[in-house]
């Protein structure tokens, strides 16, 4: 079969949507470049001038996702801080039930998790950080483009309930909770740290 010729960001976007799909139906060590090459319709020379190796492929993959999620979960200035955050957390589970296999690969480590990867999913934590912070102080949500961490007890604080928000749509996508049961607890969770907000913004002792 002759193969279709695509422009480079066109193919490139369209492999990317094959490794989304390849890697949250295979761990990583068990999905081969041939195997990529042919569910994609490329040959592996193909495959690896864009990416190097599959590992590049898989990074490049996990780093699409990312990338997305934060297009995606998106805050509004323009509200109040809670209905900013409701709104945000509604797009985060539309995306999360909509990618749900390799969302709950990538945070289990089921993609064949290392140090790269998993810096990847730090940065998309503390963006989130960045923005709902700027929400609270400035109304600035745009966050940096390499999020680092903030060791305020308000930076913190907004940390831990980014994972809470984490280990509940796991619940949500793994264990059939309503999503409205999840949407909720994780809106109850926010409460203390949007009350606390001005008092952890101090630097500590």
């Amino acid at each position: 079969m002759t193969r279709k010729r695509l422009a480079t960001d066109e193919r490139r976007a369209q492999l990317l949507q094959l490794g989304v799909e390849l890697f949250s139906r295979h761990p990583f060590d068990a999905l081969t470049t041939d195997l990529i090459a042919t569910e994609g319709g490329v040959s592996k020379g193909l495959l690896f001038h864009y990416f190097g190796s599959k590992r590049g492929f898989y990074i490049a993959t996990i780093e699409h996702v990312a990338d997305q999620l934060l297009i995606h979960v998106v805050l509004d200035p323009e509200r109040a801080p809670l209905a900013t955050v409701l709104d945000a957390v509604e797009r985060f589970l539309d995306f999360v039930g909509e990618h749900a296999a390799i969302y709950r690969a990538l945070l289990r480590g089921g993609l064949g998790a290392d140090p790269q990867s998993q810096a990847i999913v730090e940065r998309v934590r503390w963006t989130i950080v960045h923005r709902v912070g700027g929400l609270l102080s400035t109304g600035d949500v745009s966050g940096p483009v390499n999020a680092e961490p903030v060791t305020t007890q308000g930076g913190l604080r907004l940390y831990g309930w980014v994972g809470t928000v984490e280990a509940l749509s796991l619940a949500w996508i793994d264990l059939g909770v309503e999503r409205e049961l999840i949407r909720s607890l994780i809106l109850e969770s926010f409460a203390p740290v949007l009350a606390a907000w001005s008092r952890d913004r101090q630097p500590r002792p």
